[in-house]
């Protein structure tokens, strides 16, 4: 009987400290697709988008972006989100072309890596600096945005350490999970 109230009290403490740290959202297994409406804000934007353990696709209109590096972001974040290899080293190998070509300042190894890796852990474990790296570019003035960005933060990512992205949506889809927690994050800041 102990022993059933410490497991108990042990799934419980666990269960909320997840529920907390990914901003009180928690996703459900779901059969089938949830389609959600984008804000009028974003009305730009069609999505599809399936929950846990199914895909997550992004139709986005990116035509009113100024740069390509930053339509390239985008792309290598959704294919993160969508745990998609394929997409994501295409859009890695853009988004390598297009920071040489505008002159960013962004880490040339993580940079190298996006561009070559076959493997989602291996990308996802420099997108954080590269996420980084592209808010400062962002910040400066550097790379110009026609469109309000948000500035997204996982507490989960990489073993509680926590990590960033931007993000061209307000809703949060989480590149360092992908469908496993796909809306665990907050905005920590809007970008104008």
């Amino acid at each position: 009987m102990i022993k059933m109230k410490i497991t108990t009290s042990i799934v419980t403490i666990m269960a909320l400290t997840i529920l907390f740290a990914c901003g009180g959202k928690t996703e459900r297994a779901e059969q089938g697709q949830t389609n959600i409406e984008s804000s009028s804000e974003h009305s730009n934007h069609s999505k599809k988008v399936k929950h846990q353990g199914e895909k997550y696709n992004a139709s986005l209109d990116y035509s009113g972006e100024k740069s390509e590096s930053l339509i390239a972001y985008y792309k290598l974040k959704d294919a993160l989100v969508n745990s998609d290899i394929d997409a994501a080293s295409s859009a890695g190998k853009k988004l390598a072309e297009s920071i040489a070509e505008e002159k960013l300042l962004v880490d040339k190894d993580a940079v190298e890596i996006v561009r070559k890796s076959n493997e989602l852990t291996e990308i996802r474990s420099v997108f954080e600096q590269i996420s980084v790296d592209m808010y400062k570019n962002l910040q400066d003035g550097t790379i110009p945005s026609s469109q309000i960005l948000y500035k997204q933060y996982c507490p989960m990512a990489f073993e509680n350490k926590g990590a960033y992205w931007l993000s061209n949506m307000k809703e949060v889809y989480n590149p360092y999970f992908g469908d496993q927690m796909l809306h665990c994050g907050r905005i920590e800041e809007t970008i104008n």
